[in-house]
């Protein structure tokens, strides 16, 4: 794991999607445990659309200290998600 996230490509671009790009592995790993917890503590079911609005809010929340998100909304960060 740890040589995964030493080696997460950086992005250049748009600096809402930089920051995003940033907290991404962080936030996948941390929903995906989440869910794996909630699955065997608790017979949750899996279900990806949640898993990834999920990781989308986390990440949102995550940038708060941020003073730059202050210029977006959080449409912004779903619209532009795929590019």
């Amino acid at each position: 794991m740890a040589d995964w996230l030493s080696v997460w490509p950086v992005k250049s671009g748009n600096p809402l999607m930089v920051k995003v790009w940033s907290y991404l592995p962080y936030a996948v790993v941390w929903i995906t445990w989440k869910f794996r917890n909630d699955k065997v503590f608790n017979e949750g079911m899996s279900d990806i659309h949640k898993m990834e609005q999920e990781v989308k809010g986390i990440i949102w929340y995550w940038c708060g200290n941020w003073l730059g998100r202050k210029q977006y909304h959080f449409r912004a960060l779903i619209d532009d998600w795929g590019g």
